[in-house]
């Protein structure tokens, strides 16, 4: 799904047709879904991410181990009703982490740089990154621009090296971003004193400086944030 058709999602169908992937598992949680929704909506704006920050953070921790659709829906029912402050902080850092990237890159649409928030943070948990690094190299690559192309060919938010990894759309942000998370996980477990460095694609003091210039985007974002 691509940046635009996101954030012109509605709720719901994010909810059923983006973040639950389970299969039938969408319908038992359907219902339950919706109450949460209006729970959350009675205290805070935007609340379309909420769930999709509880799915991809926190409720993959419960596993469909052949029991039954009814026994998962409700130990995630009450994993939810547990934890709801988490998730509730989670969407909020997200909330957050928008604000930085609006403030930092200039990103006037408040759709767009909550999504690019939602995203960022989903894909950098999942590979145990900090989405505030993570935001820092998006600023220094592309400045949050998800069409960009670079002299040497680097494309899009994360400026990913066409020569070098192939992607089927290059410009389609989650599928962007992704790929940078794999490339970064990749250099980290290789080289965790220099992975930065590995992205970039330079070892010497060229590398050096796109570190330090990651680093000072993360202090600007870090300050908004």
């Amino acid at each position: 799904m691509d940046i635009d058709r996101l954030a012109r999602t509605e709720p719901e169908v994010l909810y059923r047709k983006y973040l639950f992937r389970i299969g039938n598992f969408q319908e038992w949680v359907g219902v339950w879904i919706g109450s949460f929704h209006q729970f959350v909506s009675a205290r805070m704006k935007k609340c379309c991410a909420v769930v999709a920050v509880l799915l991809n953070l926190f409720v993959y921790t419960v596993a469909a181990d052949g029991t039954g659709h009814e026994l998962l829906v409700s130990n995630l029912v009450l994993l939810m009703d547990k934890d709801i402050g988490v998730y509730v902080k989670a969407y909020k850092d997200i909330e957050k982490l928008a604000a930085s990237i609006g403030t930092a890159a200039g990103v006037t649409n408040s759709d767009e740089r909550f999504v690019f928030a939602f995203l960022i943070t989903k894909w950098s948990r999942e590979f145990g990154f900090d989405p505030l690094e993570v935001a820092a190299v998006a600023l220094t690559e592309s400045q949050f621009n998800p069409k960009a192309v670079s002299p040497k060919d680097a494309r899009g938010l994360m400026q990913i090296h066409r020569p070098t990894w192939k992607m089927d759309n290059y410009f389609n942000t989650e599928e962007n971003i992704k790929k940078a998370m794999q490339i970064l996980y990749m250099y980290r477990k290789s080289s965790p004193n220099s992975y930065l460095k590995l992205y970039y694609g330079d070892t010497g003091e060229e590398g050096n400086g796109y570190v330090k210039k990651v680093k000072g985007n993360y202090k600007r974002l870090a300050r908004i944030y």
